[in-house]
């Protein structure tokens, strides 16, 4: 039995690889920030950073200052920030609300050549305001849910770019 096992262990691990989706000469890249099609204002310049930063972090990719200087570029579009209350206690006061973006972002070589696109990403998450009644919940006010929703949607775009086959 136990060499069946490692039979099966062996042969499991030898079988899978990790493969690179990035070509090879991608080494760093330039991050512009994305157009934002909505009346938040702002939204764009948080979504910048915490993607340079997100890059940063992951580690296989630099950040160029310059587009020139860079052998990808990752342009994007928010087309979507919506803030909808969900529930509300007996004196119509909002206990719980949604906050959604739609997000399309493009990830180019420097010859213009897509290696990945992705269009209207859509992306929700729900959070308890201040004055809140919901037992056991975390309050937060909309820029901290904005932040953590920018930060969930810098982790997607960034795991979608850097991910491993």
């Amino acid at each position: 039995m136990k060499l069946i096992f490692i039979l099966f262990f062996l042969t499991s691990c030898a079988t899978y690889t990790q493969v690179p989706v990035l070509p090879d000469y991608i080494k760093n890249i330039y991050i512009e920030t994305f157009s934002n099609r909505t009346v938040f204002y702002g939204l764009e310049q948080k979504m910048r950073e915490d993607l340079i930063n997100e890059f940063l972090n992951e580690g296989r990719l630099g950040i160029a200052a310059k587009k020139e200087l860079a052998d990808a570029i990752l342009e994007g579009i928010i087309t979507r920030y919506e803030l909808q209350p969900l529930k509300y206690d007996a004196s119509e006061v909002v206990q719980e609300y949604k906050l959604s973006m739609d997000v399309s972002f493009r990830f180019i070589d420097k010859t213009g050549k897509v290696l990945y696109e992705e269009d209207n990403l859509h992306y929700d998450i729900t959070y308890y305001p201040p004055g809140s009644t919901v037992e056991g919940v975390t309050i937060e006010t909309e820029n901290e849910a904005q932040e953590r929703l920018i930060k969930e949607v810098v982790q997607e775009i960034v795991q979608l770019i850097t991910r491993w086959r």
